[in-house]
């Protein structure tokens, strides 16, 4: 099972499959594939649980469950959406994401 987000500012589809994210652009003619370092981006550690989207459509928030860590397995990523760049990292903040929400002011 995997999140499908649409991008309206880039015109790009988000999904996830394990710890990889995919983005394809809807004016590209081909899905991106496993090796295109341009639209996919991998997690630091563990599996994708979730994933929103700010409301301004710059950046993805990313749920991840990492099963090996220690206490609080959830970890929180976030990419600019644009070039699927890492911006911010919470880890150790849940046991397990399974739904994310914006929040305007966490880069204030």
């Amino acid at each position: 099972e995997t999140t499908l987000i649409y991008n309206d500012t880039y015109h790009a589809f988000f999904y996830h499959n394990g710890n990889k994210i995919y983005r394809w652009r809807t004016t590209a003619q081909e899905l991106p594939y496993e090796n295109d370092a341009r639209n996919t981006a991998i997690v630091p550690t563990g599996e994708i649980t979730c994933m929103a989207q700010s409301a301004d459509n710059e950046y993805l928030y990313v749920g991840v469950y990492d099963e090996a860590a220690a206490g609080l397995k959830g970890n929180v990523y976030i990419y600019k959406t644009e070039t699927l760049e890492l911006v911010k990292s919470f880890i150790g903040v849940a046991n397990k994401p399974v739904k994310l929400f914006y929040n305007q002011h966490i880069f204030h």
